[in-house]
């Protein structure tokens, strides 16, 4: 049955429920339902499972293949968990930190600072929503067209497509109900790339 193959999976990796949909990059109750045959995977979802365990969609079907012996644990990273990102030092301060968060190292990279944002408000939805946690990859650039956290005029971090166009750089949120923000010229110096959205993390 593939919830219970989707289990031994994820014991034999050495991660909780919570570590494993941070891993697949899913909701946790997505991911929870899936593991006690609360709902059944599609085609993308049994393949997203596959390649990351190196296993084949048969595999995860067969009631009878054994589990492969060469799947080794994965570590995890605490992450701080904080409800902004502010200029400054670094990408955030240290009493800004709400909790921690167990993220699999698979998917970060040690040459980067990480912090999860809580987010606040509804401008990048239905994309990102309030209450989500974002991945942020600490870093002061961004290539045109990535989502990105910056600060303008030095205030709290917002969440925005960021895109950059000759002498502009314009700020675009999900949620057409918000109109882009079109910095020209000077005006650029206003803002500052704070990081990278790697991943968003969502509960429900």
């Amino acid at each position: 049955m593939f919830s219970e193959k989707l289990k031994a999976l994820r014991i034999k990796r050495g991660l909780n429920k919570r570590e494993m949909s941070n891993l697949l990059n899913m909701p946790y109750t997505t991911y929870n339902n899936y593991e006690t045959n609360a709902r059944e995977p599609n085609s993308d979802v049994l393949v997203k499972i596959a390649n990351e365990f190196g296993v084949s969609t048969d595999f995860l079907l067969d009631n009878v293949a054994k589990l492969p012996q060469n799947i080794t644990p994965t570590t995890v990273v605490h992450v701080p968990i904080v409800g902004r990102v502010a200029a400054g030092n670094g990408c955030y301060a240290h009493q800004d930190i709400e909790g921690y968060e167990a993220i699999p190292s698979d998917i970060i990279s040690g040459d980067h600072t990480y912090v999860l944002l809580r987010v606040k408000g509804d401008s990048m939805s239905p994309k990102i929503l309030e209450g989500d946690l974002v991945l942020l990859q600490c870093q002061s650039s961004v290539d045109s067209g990535s989502i990105a956290v910056v600060t303008i005029d030095e205030d709290d971090g917002v969440i925005k497509k960021v895109v950059y166009d000759e002498n502009k750089i314009e700020l675009i949120s999900e949620n057409p109900y918000y109109p882009p923000r079109v910095f020209w010229g000077e005006e650029v110096l206003r803002i500052r790339v704070m990081g990278l959205v790697k991943r968003i993390i969502r509960n429900i």
